[in-house]
């Protein structure tokens, strides 16, 4: 059986996505694991097949991981009112490219279907890898109490989709 290769969606390879990951399965069989300290090693040198994927101007790379900082600690913000559960206060609107009020974005429709597109393709994102884990558990043999759980936790995934396409 012929096996492919591809970028997950929004993902911006510099290299052949069968390059990055015969170079990582060799990074992994190298290390006896995989580590991010390990592919950032191995990228290290200008001749390294990973190389290209990584930002090396120290000045940059700083910059890109304040900015990574940033939208973490954007999203680790929670509200806590006295009439409800905590909530987060922003959320992710793509279509404008930047954060927002929870309580701003149920008022305006444009920014209300941005962010339910980016709760449908997280969920999304979710299901598919509840859904590759079951896949492998099933072909390992995996024992019938893990299997229902993850059965469960798939039909969970399914319904919480169905109702966010309802919303949206």
């Amino acid at each position: 059986m012929k096996t492919t290769y591809t970028f997950k969606e929004g993902y911006r390879g510099k290299i052949e996505p069968a390059a990055a990951a015969r170079e990582l399965e060799r990074i992994r069989k190298a290390n006896k694991g995989l580590t991010a300290i390990d592919v950032v090693e191995a990228a290290r040198p200008e001749d390294a097949a990973l190389h290209p994927q990584f930002e090396w101007d120290d000045s940059a790379a700083a910059e890109q991981y304040r900015r990574d900082q940033a939208r973490r600690l954007i999203r680790a913000v929670v509200e806590e009112v006295e009439t409800g559960p905590p909530r987060r206060v922003y959320a992710s609107i793509t279509t404008h490219n930047q954060y927002e009020r929870l309580d701003v974005i149920v008022q305006h429709e444009d920014k209300y279907a941005s962010a339910l597109a980016n709760l449908q393709k997280e969920v999304a994102d979710a299901q598919a890898s509840l859904r590759e884990l079951a896949e492998l558990a099933e072909s390992q043999g995996a024992d019938p109490d893990q299997m229902m759980r993850l059965t469960i936790a798939l039909e969970t995934a399914s319904a919480l989709k169905s109702s966010i396409e309802a919303i949206h």
